[in-house]
């Protein structure tokens, strides 16, 4: 892999206040081969749409979330056309990932779908024909999942992606690059493989914009402290990792750790959270000891 591979993507890291900040901590975008914006937004299950500037998308976004909690996602998608096809934009979502949408988006085409997340997990899920083909968080593309899932070895090779797992010497020496430049390679990937290069420009010009069918999800019990695991869907562990988050959070206000009025189990929990809570803030803490800390937590709930 050379360094202009990746060298178009690299606004994406951009410092706070930034044009590439403009996107936020939390987005999904979907890169579609060989679609226009309507047949797009349809397969969203959009039932109108209207053209915006990407401030008023994200101005609609934040009125959603605010509405909603968050809990939802942004409930809006705006697409613009680009290269082969186009680009999907969902500011605080994450419905390019989700099955059944995932499906509809890649009936008779090439789909990659890249979520962002700055404190849970990024994933990248490539799908075509209605089937997910291959999906993976970039900081750890040895564990994959999918109805082909080994497809992309030569292009994942090609762009510095491990397939195999390592020593426990080597993953620390990769993590940082991997968890450092796993964007840019997401992104690099999609391009190929669909024809669409994100660029900042895009978001200069206007979107056509529509609401996304909401699906709702059961409620599930508390997390307990697990590590995403590929037996399990991407979403699942975003939503996992989303939870777990949030809870710490919210203990760490009512019940600080080591504050002589916590609860144990509560202690506990918050303890837990932190790998998956700091996990790309913290890469110094190795996979041998991040399963002692989860085991030591789990002990406390017991």
């Amino acid at each position: 892999m050379t360094i202009d591979a990746l060298a178009p993507f690299r606004w994406l890291r951009s410092p706070d206040g930034d044009r590439g900040d403009v996107l936020g901590e939390i987005y999904c975008v979907t890169l579609l081969r060989g679609l226009d914006p309507a047949e797009v937004l349809r397969r969203f299950g959009a039932r109108t749409s209207t053209q915006m500037s990407f401030d008023e998308l994200d101005l609609a976004v934040c009125d959603f979330t605010m509405a909603t909690g968050g809990g939802e996602g942004g409930g809006w998608v705006g697409v613009i056309a680009a290269g082969d096809g186009c680009a999907a934009v969902e500011p605080m979502g994450w419905s390019g990932l989700d099955g059944p949408t995932l499906a509809r988006l890649s009936v008779g085409t090439d789909v990659v779908s890249v979520l962002r997340h700055d404190y849970a997990c990024d994933y990248f899920h490539y799908a075509a024909d209605g089937l997910v083909v291959t999906a993976f968080d970039p900081a750890a593309p040895e564990h994959r999942f999918g109805a082909d899932a080994d497809r992309l070895a030569d292009l994942m090779r090609e762009f510095g992606l491990p397939l195999e797992e390592g020593s426990e010497e080597e993953w620390d020496q990769r993590y940082e690059d991997l968890s450092e430049h796993g964007l840019e390679r997401m992104f690099a990937m999609g391009a190929r493989l669909t024809g669409v290069t994100f660029t900042a420009d895009l978001l200069n010009g206007p979107l056509l914009v529509g609401a996304i069918a909401v699906q709702r999800l059961p409620l599930r019990g508390l997390p307990g402290a697990r590590l995403p695991c590929r037996r399990r869907s991407s979403l699942e562990c975003w939503q996992e990792c989303v939870q777990v988050c949030r809870l710490t959070q919210i203990l760490d206000i009512l019940c600080p750790l080591g504050g002589r009025t916590a609860e144990p189990r509560a202690v506990a929990l918050g303890a837990a959270a932190w790998p998956l809570q700091n996990r790309g803030r913290y890469p110094g803490g190795s996979r041998s000891e991040v399963s002692r800390h989860v085991a030591r937590c789990a002990s406390y709930r017991s």
